[in-house]
């Protein structure tokens, strides 16, 4: 508030959920994902790029959006094969990469936030680890 640094840092974020007036005849999206952990392993800080991969599907009967893909403390990059909206019945790929020379030594954990318009689940989180040795 003063300009200066905190010493504790404050993260906010919001999530904008869709009106479920919008699927009042129960005909709505939802979103499977594969894999609810993805672990990494041992890594060398001194290795090339690592990149592990989920898959997206609705199993809903309308379109599917993927509104936001992120890393909750930035220490991977995510890329989604396709379009952001996925038919009834599709599957995407995601790609998730981290990069070893980038990370903290030591155990590093983070979450893979997936924002979509389905109802039932509009905000989906993937746990991702990593022990980075040097």
């Amino acid at each position: 508030i003063d300009g200066k640094r905190a010493e504790y840092p404050l993260m906010v974020s919001g999530v904008a959920i869709d009106s479920r007036d919008e699927y009042a005849d129960n005909v709505e999206p939802s979103i499977v994902i594969s894999k609810n952990f993805i672990k990494f392993g041992t890594i060398n800080s001194a290795s090339r790029t690592q990149a592990r991969e989920l898959f997206i599907e609705n199993t809903g009967e309308e379109p599917l959006r993927i509104r936001a893909l992120e890393s909750e403390r930035g220490f991977f990059s995510v890329k989604m094969e396709g379009e952001a909206t996925i038919a009834k019945g599709e599957k995407r790929i995601l790609t998730i990469k981290i990069e070893p020379s980038a990370l903290p030594f030591g155990a590093v954990v983070d979450r893979l936030l997936i924002v979509s318009n389905a109802p039932q689940q509009p905000l989906c989180k993937v746990r991702i680890s990593a022990i980075v040795e040097r």
